[in-house]
C-alpha cells in the first residue's frame, strides 16, 4: 500500500481534484483568501493563496481502480494499492 498525505488547511474538497495519468498522481486545487478578514492587519503571513498543483511520480504497479482519497481536518489522505495492473488510463479519483 502507498499512502500520500497532503496538508491542505483552508481548502474544501470541492476545490481539489486528484487525477491519475500514466504513472503520475496530480493534485490540483485553489486556496482562497477568504480565511482572513479584509480589515485584518498582520505582521507576517505564512499561508499561501491561489492555485496549486503537485505531481507525484508513482511505480508502475499501482491498481488505480482501488484508489481512495479523503479530506479530513485539513489533510488529504490518498491510499493506493500495489498490484500488477497494466492499464494506464487517465482517471479522476473521487474525494470522500
Amino acid at each position: 500500500e502507498i499512502l500520500i498525505l497532503c496538508e491542505l488547511a483552508g481548502v474544501r474538497k470541492e476545490q481539489i481534484t486528484v487525477t491519475f495519468d500514466e504513472n503520475y498522481l496530480i493534485i490540483r486545487g485553489e486556496r482562497n483568501e477568504t480565511i482572513i478578514p479584509s480589515e485584518a492587519i498582520y505582521h507576517n503571513l505564512e499561508i499561501f493563496y491561489g492555485p496549486f498543483e503537485r505531481v507525484i511520480g508513482l511505480p508502475r504497479d499501482i491498481e488505480i481502480e482501488n484508489a481512495q482519497a479523503g479530506l479530513k481536518q485539513g489533510f488529504l489522505l490518498i491510499r493506493l494499492t500495489k498490484g500488477n495492473s497494466k492499464r494506464r488510463v487517465k482517471r479522476e479519483i473521487r474525494i470522500d
